[in-house]
């Protein structure tokens, strides 16, 4: 992939996923303002339950079909019609099942109808994403953001004028199901430009496509099942206010997880490639990529480590969610983790070893659920934050002994230097800004972004001259090279 279609790819993908996290942000920000902090509770806990059920449903079957139509990309006519059927059946079948967890939890009958309500969402989203994997494989993710990106905008707006003139959130959610389905209306229609859909039922193709993808489903599923399960257990044993705070927490970060999805994903059909074309590209197509991410998350790590409290209170404008500073700024930390695991989990998937992902969630299942209930149940808010870092370093550990052990070997001091130096800016300027200037929160937050945006288009600038330099120096023989090995 070239540096330019590489730079194309990410920004459309990143442009898409960050308009979706932006405007989920603004939303929960609105609802916050206007229902208060209970009601956010209750919209969160909704969004959890659909964001599982259309994770089950559609996205480990979406990295399959990506993945099989960059090498085969023949595919994408039946992918269109029999992958759509596979995918609706998916999406009906996850939602009886989360229909059936949301009618036996101890919820109020307003709880309910509105986690019902919302969960009808994962139908829609499910088809979209049969046509999203097409347009990834031909890497015209820029016509996926095209349609994406506008619609989710005028569905913002449409939702905070109702919400601002007495609307309730059966109507919200009415409106996030409308918009989905326009969404996927778009992007199969793209999708149809680029392969002509074949008009049958291939059961062949279903059966194998379900076969293959059982793996990226399990693990998928398990993945989010256990960001999302510290949530649930919160809405059993605190109050909806309590919910709502750690919602809003998620909800902070949520842009920062789809800025790591959106790169890996965009990088993902070219890691697949160089699977056929030797370590030595893999290993500097990682490098290059687990660079940028760390040096994106840095600055944000050390933002919400020194000015948590007032990220919070800046946005949600209510002193209660302030008190939700300490949680933010331990569970901002795995964000790095997070980067990594993200990069490591793709190369094991495009390298054919996605059996090593299966095991690092059913390992985090069984560590990482007891772990979590434990401390939730002594220290709430904090300990479901507590849980998230803890593991992110299980899951770091699983990743890298498997890629040492089966793909390659990274050189981890060079790929986490040009971060630990954007982090240390950011949190220098903060400090100065703060305890040496003494200016507000809201000016010591604009310090902080920017000398860590200042630090971070240095750092890349200097790691793309060095790997410029290294590209174009003299290679050792290959009897050496494999010595060194």
């Amino acid at each position: 992939m070239s540096g330019a279609r590489f730079a194309r790819n990410s920004l459309a993908v990143m442009a898409q996923r960050v308009t979706q996290a932006g405007s989920a942000f603004v939303l929960s920000a609105i609802i916050a303002r206007t229902l208060g902090a209970d009601e956010l509770g209750v919209y969160m806990l909704a969004f959890t339950f659909y964001f599982v059920a259309a994770t089950v449903a559609s996205h480990g079957m979406r990295v399959h079909a990506t993945r099989q139509l960059a090498r085969e990309p023949a595919g994408a006519g039946d992918q269109l019609v029999s992958g759509a059927v596979l995918q609706l059946a998916a999406a009906l079948a996850a939602l009886a099942v989360i229909a059936g967890i949301i009618v036996a939890m101890p919820y109020d009958a307003h709880a309910t109808r509105i986690c019902l309500l919302h969960g009808l969402m994962v139908v829609p989203t499910s088809l979209a994403n049969v046509a999203d994997a097409v347009l990834q494989s031909r890497e015209r993710m820029h016509v996926a953001a095209a349609i994406t990106v506008p619609i989710h905008l005028l569905r913002l707006a449409a939702i905070a004028w109702a919400l601002m003139h007495g609307a309730d959130l059966a109507t919200a959610c009415a409106i996030l199901i409308a918009s989905e389905c326009v969404v996927f209306a778009g992007q199969w229609l793209a999708a149809a430009g680029l392969a002509r859909p074949r008009w049958r039922i291939d059961t062949g193709l279903m059966r194998a496509s379900l076969r293959s993808a059982r793996d990226f489903v399990a693990i998928e599923g398990l993945a989010v099942f256990n960001a999302r399960i510290r949530l649930v257990l919160l809405s059993l044993v605190g109050s909806a206010a309590t919910i709502g705070m750690y919602g809003c927490v998620l909800q902070i970060l949520q842009p920062f997880h789809i800025v790591i999805h959106s790169v890996v994903q965009a990088v993902f059909p070219a890691l697949s490639r160089t699977a056929t074309l030797g370590v030595d590209q893999q290993r500097a197509l990682v490098t290059k990529v687990m660079r940028l991410l760390l040096m994106l998350m840095a600055p944000a790590v050390a933002l919400m480590g020194f000015a948590g409290g007032d990220l919070l209170l800046l946005a949600y404008g209510d002193g209660r969610f302030a008190a939700a500073g300490p949680a933010l700024a331990i569970t901002g930390a795995a964000l790095i983790t997070s980067a990594s695991n993200r990069v490591l989990a793709y190369l094991l998937v495009a390298t054919g070893h996605e059996r090593v992902n299966l095991h690092e969630v059913m390992v985090a299942t069984l560590v990482g659920v007891p772990l979590s209930f434990l401390l939730i149940q002594q220290f709430g808010l904090i300990g479901a934050a507590a849980a998230v870092p803890a593991q992110g370093v299980l899951g770091f550990l699983q990743f890298h002994h498997a890629v040492r052990r089966h793909v390659l070997r990274l050189d981890w001091p060079r790929i986490v230097a040009p971060g630990c130096a954007v982090a240390a800016s950011t949190a220098l300027a903060i400090a100065i800004a703060r305890e040496c200037v003494g200016v507000a929160p809201l000016e010591a937050i604009a310090a902080g972004c920017g000398a860590g945006g200042m630090a971070a288009l240095i750092a890349w600038r200097l790691v793309r001259e060095t790997s410029a330099r290294s590209a174009t120096a003299p290679r050792p023989a290959a009897g050496a090279a494999v010595a060194a090995g």
